[in-house]
């Protein structure tokens, strides 16, 4: 059975800026097709004659995707002044601007801001000369930056991997991480009017689809006793549940109301979802984790998924936040289930050989801080489980990465569901890729740093993947042969023995005359006991069996205390981890006000330069006439 060590390939996406961001705001610099820099814009230096651009951090990946459109950056800075917040009526927004906002509404962008903020779109335009100028040469903003990368670009890179993978019989997994907002679900599918149609918007899932049925067809055509068959399944993880999306028992959805989510929250999207009772994983010895009872529907053509996929996402739990338009409220999960089965002549006899493997396409919920998507009520208990569930995912990677290294930890695969599911993905029996996405902007510097992080851990975990084979028939024939051989030695014993049967039957009766004589003995033996010994053996029997009975007792009562003690322990324990939430919960809600009032002391501080420079002006002006 053929195996193969490979660490995971981990790939980097940059979204485009949205209508709230600006272009100067940028913290991202692409030096090559593998190294990313993040620089922190907030801590710049901002003089006249300074260039520093903050602190700088450098991350290595396999490949990185620029994503950001070329009208937007880079800039020039000859022609970039301070950026005046004078409010705009969207009347007046550039054409430039326009297309901004539609190219980040494609990866989320909540077009409720760009009605709001629509002054934002004069960043996007040259600023006159005449105005004072703030020279930052060693901003991201002003560096070059590298090709556009479209969804095909995306899926060159990584459409190949999974789909070489998946044809020799490996195990193949994609998953999406990053903020709320930041592309993930475009990246994997496209925007959903696109998903079905064979349109250059769509994203790697209906591209592989399509490409997978491509090969497995063309292999039909060139070998007739080759052939397959695929099936699908759909799961999301909402709140530590597990939910069939394919499964349509009808019935409500989670919430009917937007108050249920908090002010300015929209109702959440799952028409059945609640009805659905949560599915149990269980543990298989040789294929990981499944979902007992989730559905599996056969599927002929990528089509056939693909209306599978349109079918689950509308039963998907999504919501609006301060962040994102239509942002994902739990982790969804497709399956690709492939069997391929090859009919084989070997050594005179027709075998059939089965190979079997999983493909795996998560969409991990975004994490979000609650101090700037601003979620209350069920979307905040929503917020607080996703990212509970993406630290678990990073405290198993970085178990998964300390162990690889030589130390003795085991991963907590099941603190969470996320993990146990993804098990076999993450250091198991899988050909594992990540593409985490991030927003450019100083505003999601923090998520930025946080994901690119988590990614650089993640490459260094390693996976054994292994070729599943289905060797059942083999060892079937393998020992039906075997049989046949013992039962022609002992036909041919057979026949010998008819020469000498008189001798056997002869054996046989001094066999018998034997047995006899043993049963004789055993019973003069019984006889010689007293029956006084027997006795007391019985009675030292019954003694014992009444000290067993006693000492079973206490130890019952010893197990129904320990489990009171422990099930106390328990409860503190939850009571403790609630606690330390609710100061987490508190902390963040602190650090958001925290960075409001930095962001609004930064730009008084700008706008008095600003009104400063301008008196300056005028008295110059004024003194020379």
């Amino acid at each position: 059975m053929a195996s193969e060590t490979s660490a995971v390939c981990v790939a980097v996406r940059v979204r485009p800026l949205n209508a709230r961001e600006s272009p100067l705001e940028c913290t991202v610099t692409v030096l090559n097709d593998h190294t990313i820099t993040l620089t922190d814009v907030n801590n710049a230096t901002m003089g006249a004659s300074s260039s520093n651009t903050g602190q700088q951090h450098v991350f290595a990946f396999d490949k990185i995707f620029w994503s950001v459109p070329p009208h937007v950056l880079p800039l020039f800075p000859s022609a970039v002044a301070l950026p005046t917040f004078t409010p705009r009526s969207s009347i007046g927004e550039t054409a430039t601007s326009t297309n901004v906002s539609r190219s980040a509404s494609l990866f989320g962008a909540p077009s409720a801001c760009s009605r709001t903020n629509s002054y934002i779109g004069s960043l996007y335009e040259p600023i006159s000369a005449t105005t004072s100028r703030v020279p930052f040469s060693g901003l991201p903003c002003f560096a070059n930056v590298p090709a556009y990368d479209d969804q095909a670009s995306v899926y060159a890179f990584i459409g190949p991997r999974m789909y070489e993978s998946v044809m020799t019989g490996y195990n193949s997994c994609l998953f999406a991480y990053g903020q709320t907002g930041s592309g993930k679900t475009h990246s994997l599918l496209g925007p959903p009017e696109y998903v079905s149609l064979r349109s250059e918007e769509r994203g790697i899932m209906p591209r592989l689809c399509e490409d997978l049925f491509e090969l497995m067809r063309k292999e039909r055509e060139e070998d007739e006793s080759i052939s397959y068959n695929v099936e699908c399944s759909f799961l999301e993880i909402y709140c530590e549940r597990v939910h069939d999306l394919l499964f349509h028992g009808g019935g409500g959805g989670r919430d009917t109301a937007a108050a249920a989510g908090g002010a300015g929250a929209a109702p959440l999207q799952s028409p059945s979802a609640s009805s659905q009772s949560s599915l149990r994983i269980r543990q298989h010895p040789s294929r990981g984790p499944y979902v007992e009872g989730l559905s599996l529907v056969k599927v002929r053509d990528a089509e056939g998924v693909m209306k599978q996929l349109m079918s689950g996402l509308r039963e998907r739990a999504t919501a609006e936040t301060r962040m994102n338009e239509y942002s994902s409220r739990s982790h969804a999960i497709l399956q690709l289930h492939i069997t391929r089965v090859a009919v084989v002549r070997e050594e005179a006899a027709v075998v059939t050989k089965t190979r079997v493997c999983k493909v795996n396409m998560v969409d991990l919920a975004g994490s979000e801080r609650v101090s700037q998507s601003g979620v209350t009520g069920d979307r905040f208990e929503e917020a607080r489980n996703i990212n509970l569930s993406l630290t678990t995912l990073g405290r198993v990677i970085l178990q998964l990465s300390e162990k690889q290294s030589g130390k003795h930890v085991i991963p907590a695969y099941r603190d969470s569901v996320l993990t146990w599911l993804l098990s076999d993905s993450l250091g198991g029996n899988s050909k594992t890729i990540m593409l985490a996405t991030i927003a450019p902007s100083a505003y999601c510097y923090q998520q930025t740093i946080n994901t690119l992080r988590f990614a650089g851990v993640t490459k260094k975990v390693i996976n054994v993947a292994t070729v599943n084979e289905d060797h059942h028939f083999q060892k079937l024939i393998a020992a039906m042969r075997q049989q046949i051989v013992k039962l022609t030695l002992q036909l041919e014993k057979g026949k010998a023995a008819e020469v000498h049967r008189e001798e056997i039957q002869a054996f046989r009766r001094e066999r018998d005359e034997l047995e006899a004589q043993i049963d004789s003995m055993r019973a003069t033996m019984s006889t010689m006991v007293p029956a006084t010994e027997v006795a007391t053996l019985q009675r030292r029997i019954t003694d014992l069996e009444e000290d067993n009975a006693q000492l079973q007792k206490e130890k019952n009562q010893v197990q129904r205390q320990l489990v009171s003690t422990t099930t106390a322990l328990r409860e503190e324990l939850a009571q403790k981890r609630g606690e330390i939430m609710k100061l987490h919960e508190a902390l963040l809600r602190k650090d958001g006000e925290l960075q409001e009032s930095l962001r609004r002391y930064r730009e008084e501080t700008v706008r008095r330069e600003t009104s400063s420079q301008q008196i300056e002006q005028q008295q110059h002006v004024a003194s020379s006439s």
